[in-house]
């Protein structure tokens, strides 16, 4: 491992979902992805549903040197979709971290293959609602996945 992979953080984990809208798939819906770890530089990428209304990400990581420091490293994390001349907040959290898989999982569980996926159900007429992550991260918006738990 070099001294730049020590330094590497999860800015997001691998994500994949599908879009619907009156449980129909949507096609051609824009989803944008954004990141700020400890509220510095920007980072987003973005993707393009297929006719299946189905859309995936890739992990999305950096290099900081923070992550050297013996200091908190927070991502905050959004995800909007766009269609229709509409937006709609389908994901926000703030990722404690930095690391992969951590959204939705505890430290004993990652690297057991036991791991919850990011693999979101994202009904455009759903009302956003809060959800529980791991530990007590509190994850926004329209989006649902197997086994999340609602807050109230």
């Amino acid at each position: 491992m070099g001294f730049f992979d020590a330094m590497k953080i999860n800015l997001f984990s691998e994500m994949k979902g599908v879009v619907t809208i009156n449980e129909k798939p949507v096609a051609g819906a824009i989803i944008k992805r954004t990141a700020i770890p400890n509220n510095d530089k920007e980072y987003t990428d973005s993707s393009t549903t297929d006719s299946e209304g189905r859309f995936h990400f890739n992990r999305m990581e950096t290099s900081l040197f923070l992550k050297l420091l013996p200091t908190s490293i927070v991502v905050a994390q959004k995800v909007v979709i766009n269609h229709g001349g509409q937006t709609y907040l389908a994901w926000e959290a703030g990722n404690t971290g930095g690391n992969d898989k951590g959204e939705l999982n505890e430290y004993d569980v990652i690297g057991s293959g036991k791991e919850i996926d990011i693999d979101l159900k994202c009904e455009l007429t759903n009302k956003e609602t809060n959800k529980a992550g791991a530990y007590t991260l509190v994850i926004s918006g329209i989006c649902n996945w197997d086994g999340q738990k609602v807050l109230e």
